[in-house]
């Protein structure tokens, strides 16, 4: 890690050690906060590393990314995969820069990283792990898509984990009739339906009060350990402080409602998708997310289970062999072509 990246995660750290279950609202105007702008933080001979903020549209909030650019771009000028990676509930960016890195070590100047914050995750700013609706996340995602990536043609491919696969086929879904082109999919333990068994007094509040209590916190706690099988990182994911483990009930609600509106989705798929499924997660139903690939079109769709893999995939015992098969995947849809 670059000195200044490590003293911009430190500066970090201390605010939200303070302040971790506050809204950020007030302290948007502190000088750690890069106001729409990006900023390189380390540089070699073939990639750079940039992060940044823009304005939520939907308050003032501060959405944070980060991104991983080729210095040079491909020699024939053609469209390079740009890879978006869109974390899941009460997670951040941070448990995905490995991915993103062994995609890097694998085809180089060939590809695109981007991490994104959703609104009250990880670096950005908002109640923490608080999500009033969904569609002002997709209206967030969607100004990130639209920035440009200077001399880049970037084929945007979205990769979401849990919630962040459920935005990603929400934002399909958005795409189809906005036409904004999102090139591909990759939807990790996609919740279809959850295999959650909530309190009677929380199913209650869920159908009666919409806009009441939204801000109260489960009694489930999400546990390292019940979502991963290595140890090492599911002890990390439980000590981590930009990870909320108590998720608000509007949150809850929100998941809820969007897990209905893709059920039938799987019919209109018209862009390459990976579906990646962990054979002992408990958080989702796994029976249910492969009828929703049975469901989408053979010549886009692709389906991928890992036998020792929980929840957390990208963080999990069968990494490796989902590093390799995203390596695969990409290079028969995006770079074969190109020789």
């Amino acid at each position: 890690m670059e000195i200044s990246d490590l003293k911009l995660k430190i500066q970090y750290l201390i605010i939200y050690s303070k302040l971790r279950l506050q809204s950020y609202d007030e302290i948007s105007n502190q000088e750690v906060i890069i106001k729409n702008q990006e900023k390189i933080i380390s540089e070699s001979s073939d990639r750079k590393i940039l992060t940044g903020f823009f304005k939520s549209s939907s308050g003032s909030e501060k959405i944070y990314y980060k991104r991983s650019v080729p210095v040079s771009k491909l020699i024939d000028n053609a469209s390079v995969p740009h890879l978006v990676f869109v974390h899941d509930l009460g997670d951040y960016h941070g448990r995905y820069i490995e991915v993103g890195n062994q995609l890097i070590a694998k085809l180089g100047k060939k590809i695109i990283i981007s991490w994104i914050d959703m609104k009250g995750h990880g670096l950005s700013s908002g109640t923490r792990a608080h999500t009033q609706s969904i569609p002002c996340l997709l209206a967030d995602l969607k100004y990130f898509l639209g920035l440009e990536i200077s001399e880049f043609y970037p084929r945007n491919i979205l990769v979401g984990q849990g919630m962040g696969a459920l935005i990603g086929m929400r934002y399909f879904q958005d795409d189809v009739s906005t036409n904004q082109k999102l090139d591909g999919l990759i939807l990790s333990n996609l919740p279809v339906k959850l295999n959650v068994d909530f309190p009677e007094w929380i199913l209650t509040i869920l159908k009666k009060f919409k806009n009441t209590f939204s801000h109260i916190r489960i009694p489930l706690k999400l546990d390292g350990y019940q979502l991963a099988h290595d140890s090492n990182l599911a002890k990390a994911y439980n000590s981590d402080p930009l990870i909320n483990q108590n998720i608000p009930i509007s949150t809850i609600r929100e998941v809820l409602a969007n897990t209905l509106k893709v059920r039938t989705a799987c019919y209109f798929i018209n862009i390459p998708t990976l579906v990646l499924v962990g054979q002992k997660g408990k958080l989702i139903n796994i029976e249910s997310t492969r009828l929703f690939y049975k469901g989408m079109p053979k010549d886009k769709s692709t389906y991928r289970s890992y036998p020792n893999s929980g929840h957390d995939l990208f963080n999990d015992l069968d990494r490796e062999l989902i590093y390799n098969d995203l390596y695969n995947w990409i290079n028969v849809h995006y770079l074969e072509s190109k020789g």
